[in-house]
């Protein structure tokens, strides 16, 4: 018998707005009262792609935008409804609540239910039932700050109404907000009391487990939350550090995405802070992941993307969409271009897919010194397991540039099992035109997971730069997130001495060369064996690094990696 309790209040009737079409419908429903929220007449200029020209109109698109996100993420047969409003929440000059999602119905028991006596949210169990359990109501109830827009508080920030993920300084990226708060409503939030640790009891029914709070799992007991008492699960609840998700999807691809947030078992940690915060404990990954990932408590940065996320999805019952889930990697440099002493340098970009799985992947150049979020970008490749491949002359062969061209490469696939290298060769050429060649020498460099990128709160370092009469040293930066990153560098003699700093700025997506680096840095006369050390203090941000030295009389490069 299917039981079923009511988490939020009745349905307003309103204008419905389908998402794009997509794998799975999302239908957003407008409950603001006419001139307000969705509806504010005043106006505006279209702003980061979205055309809007009315407050209330680019409101809208923004939850559209957030909806046709996750509608091509999450596989439903069944059309999942949102009811959305505007509304003042709670702000000061310090802190502003900016919204809240959750589900309005969950259902046990019903029909195609993975578990009995568990508690799902509205959506996720329509999902699986492959019917909807309640049409007459909304699946999921969601409302958003007024105050970042009608000065009633003096929080600092705006609302920012773009889509393309570049809030200014003074802004805060709506669609990030909305994106987050609607993975709140699609099940990422567990029902049990934070107060007390008693399961959700319902309609009358005895308490029973959630499909969320089953993956809980107590770094310090042992235990599960389904096999805690209300007394442990309370405790567990403000046990920081130690509270994870034990879910195996999630458990899978932690350790392979993640540089920090990962505990005992491979398990990322979840919010617990001590004393309970409500509304934000246990609900969300823990402040410590890193890179960042959408699901955290604060709004720190705009992000448009999911990391581990999607496979929490899959350990609550979802099905993913064909090809939802991404994997990056970042190649610092490429090269189709002339450079100095007559040298040529030419990049062949080798994958290879050590998984069981096949990898579907796709490549976008980002070009060099600009905004690389709009490079040319590749069509879908497909790699068997076990297949390997390489792409001569990539910049070429794969996205047609003509000779002159350098920059960076972000392949992106369905899959983390790619192996992903670029071979940049530097032949002695008769005429760079043509490309005519008599000799051949170069380097190889490993592209940079996730895992591997350099971000807030880590040094890496480089060792062995050199700059005399017979060698000199380039170095590359590369941003892998789609705000600006600012990089920290720090030139260091043999004996520790500081030779000199600077403080280079990426654009999203953007490489840039520093050549030769120990000039670039201030430095003057002869440098050998030094250590350059790198940070970044900007909050979210993760890039690629590595340094070329070269041959000043062949223009043979050796590369040096950062660790």
């Amino acid at each position: 018998m299917t039981a079923r309790a009511l988490l939020g209040g009745t349905l307003a009737a309103a204008l419905a707005l389908a998402a794009p079409a997509a794998a799975t419908t999302i239908t957003i429903i407008n409950v603001d009262s006419s001139g307000v929220g969705f509806n504010d007449p005043a106006p505006r200029t279209p702003v980061g792609g979205n055309n809007g020209t009315t407050l209330g109109e680019q409101r809208l698109n923004v939850f559209k935008y957030a909806a046709a996100f996750w509608a091509a993420r999450v596989d439903s047969p069944v059309e999942i409804t949102v009811e959305a409003k505007f509304e003042a929440k709670a702000c000061d000059a310090s802190t502003a609540t900016l919204g809240s999602a959750g589900t309005r119905y969950i259902f046990s028991d019903f029909k195609g239910a993975p578990r009995a006596g568990t508690w799902y949210s509205s959506a996720l169990a329509n999902k699986l039932a492959g019917e909807d359990l309640e049409p007459a109501e909304a699946d999921i109830a969601a409302s958003f700050t007024t105050a970042l827009d009608d000065g009633s508080c003096l929080f600092p920030k705006k609302w920012y109404y773009g889509l393309d993920a570049q809030p200014t300084g003074s802004t805060t990226d709506f669609a990030t907000v909305v994106i987050h708060e609607l993975g709140h409503g699609l099940g990422f939030q567990t029902f049990v009391s934070r107060t007390t640790g008693k399961k959700f009891s319902g309609d009358d029914n005895p308490g029973l487990d959630d499909a969320y709070m089953v993956h809980l799992y107590d770094g310090s007991t042992g235990k599960t939350w389904d096999q805690m008492t209300d007394d442990e699960r309370l405790a567990s609840g403000t046990n920081t550090g130690n509270l994870l998700w034990n879910g195996s999807n999630v458990v899978a691809v932690a350790s392979g995405v993640l540089i920090q947030g990962v505990g005992a078992g491979g398990r990322p940690l979840m919010y617990a802070p001590n004393p309970s915060q409500a509304g934000s404990s246990v609900s969300h990954w823990d402040t410590t992941l890193t890179p960042n990932e959408m699901m955290e408590p604060y709004a720190t940065q705009a992000m448009h993307r999911l990391d581990i996320t999607d496979e929490l999805m899959l350990d609550l019952g979802w099905g993913l969409a064909s090809g939802s889930t991404e994997y990056h990697w970042i190649l610092p440099s490429s090269a189709k271009a002339p450079g100095k002493g007559g040298a040529y340098y030419t990049t062949a970009l080798s994958i290879g897919n050590r998984g069981a799985a096949e990898a579907r992947y796709r490549m976008k150049f980002l070009g060099h010194d600009a905004d690389g979020t709009g490079g040319a970008e590749s069509s879908e490749f497909v790699l068997g397991p076990n297949q390997s491949v390489t792409y001569e002359d990539v910049l070429g062969s794969v996205f047609g540039l003509a000779n002159g061209n350098y920059g960076a490469i972000r392949v992106t696939a369905n899959v983390p099992s790619l192996n992903v290298l670029g071979q940049t060769a530097t032949p002695v050429l008769t005429d760079w035109k043509s490309c005519v060649s008599s000799g051949f020498f170069g380097q190889s460099v490993p592209a940079v997971p996730a895992s591997g990128l350099i971000t807030a709160g880590t040094t890496r370092s480089i060792v062995g730069v050199r700059d005399d009469a017979a060698f000199r040293t380039n170095l590359i930066l590369a941003n892998a997130g789609t705000s600006i990153v600012t990089v920290d560098l720090t030139l260091l003699s043999s004996s520790g001495a500081i030779l000199g700093t600077r403080t280079v700025s990426l654009h999203p997506l953007g490489m840039t060369q520093i050549g030769p680096l120990v000039g670039g840095m201030g430095v003057t006369g002869a440098v050998r064996d030094a250590q350059l050390l790198l940070t970044t203090t900007t909050t979210g941000g993760a890039f690629a690094a590595y340094a070329s030295v070269i041959d000043n009389v062949t223009n043979d490069p050796r590369t040096l990696l950062p660790n």
